[in-house]
């Protein structure tokens, strides 16, 4: 009760209930649903971005379930991963379409058919009583923005791979200050949400 997120309860000065959500959960299948799901996935993550950068995208995207919810739901009182389960598979959409991701045999097994999948999770979400639909979209859009303006950098994307007649890149790596900046603009989008959410009900 003292970590799940609810709008009134971060009013209130509890505003550690917007990170500790994603790490609680309300049953065992809850919890092994979706550690199974962020296994299938967050190793290709791990993999295209990095773990310093993966760490950055699961918490961003959790962090963007939990204000989606105090926006929309203050009353909602809401636990679980899922939120940056679904930003880690948003991402994942997002990048491997934009910056077309040159991956192994086992990731394109995986990374297959995830706009289905994606599909079958929302309907899912909407379908069945009691799943914080606010919290599952706020973590969707947040990963795939991220997907979407961050090139990977621990893989080779098809545009990386293309060079001029003199064996120079035609685009290079995405400069540090950027990587940085958009991370920072996702941060501070969230930080003004956040903020609204609570001087509403304040």
């Amino acid at each position: 009760d003292a970590g799940v997120v609810n709008g009134f309860a971060v009013a209130s000065g509890e505003w550690w209930r917007i990170v500790t959500s994603m790490f609680i959960h309300l049953s065992g299948i809850h919890i092994l649903m979706n550690m199974y799901v962020l296994y299938l996935y967050g190793q290709v993550v791990e993999q295209m971005y990095g773990r310093l950068e993966y760490l950055a995208i699961y918490l961003l995207c959790g962090i963007g379930g939990s204000v989606l919810t105090i926006l929309i739901d203050p009353s909602q009182s809401a636990g679980g991963a899922s939120g940056a389960i679904f930003g880690v598979i948003g991402l994942l959409f997002a990048a491997t379409r934009r910056h077309h991701a040159v991956l192994g045999r086992e990731a394109r097994v995986v990374v297959a058919g995830i706009g289905t999948y994606i599909v079958v999770l929302l309907l899912f979400t909407f379908a069945v009583p009691g799943i914080s639909w606010t919290g599952h979209l706020g973590g969707l859009v947040v990963g795939a923005i991220l997907g979407y303006l961050l090139p990977p950098t621990g893989v080779e994307t098809l545009a990386g791979m293309w060079r001029t007649p003199t064996g120079e890149r035609l685009r290079g790596q995405m400069p540090f200050a950027l990587r940085a900046a958009i991370y920072g603009f996702v941060v501070a989008i969230l930080a003004v949400g956040g903020f609204f959410a609570v001087q509403r009900l304040v």
